[in-house]
């Protein structure tokens, strides 16, 4: 196996910042990560992760805007998501599958609250 692929890491929730970031600091803390991962086309070190890419997620509504310029583990998370899918998805397609994606979480959480409380009421 590729020793590149087996050390590429992706952070898990828990290993997400615990405080909100700002802007430069998200795209210094998401390249730290997928810097293997992304590759630029030409031979020159430009940046793979810029904030006018960020500025663009948040203007098409493909990711929720910052809270008082600060981005938390959501939209840290969401971004992880797509600049792995980007890759091969468009940004569209990536914007209509995290609208399933919370359609589906949604709805997990619906039948579990509903399923709680039936068991609270027939016990």
């Amino acid at each position: 196996m590729n020793k590149e692929i087996k050390d590429f890491h992706l952070p898990r929730w828990n290993e997400l910042p615990s405080i909100d970031l700002y802007i430069d600091q998200l795209v210094s803390f998401l390249e730290q990560y997928l810097f293997g991962y992304i590759k630029n086309d030409n031979e020159k070190e430009e940046k793979i992760i810029t904030k006018t890419m960020i500025n663009n997620y948040v203007k098409h509504s493909v990711i929720k805007p910052p809270m008082n310029k600060k981005y938390n583990k959501e939209h840290i998370a969401s971004l992880f998501v797509i600049f792995v899918l980007k890759e091969v998805y468009s940004i569209n397609d990536i914007k209509r599958l995290c609208i399933l994606i919370c359609i589906l979480i949604l709805s997990i959480l619906t039948l579990d609250i509903y399923i709680n409380n039936f068991y609270l009421l027939i016990n």
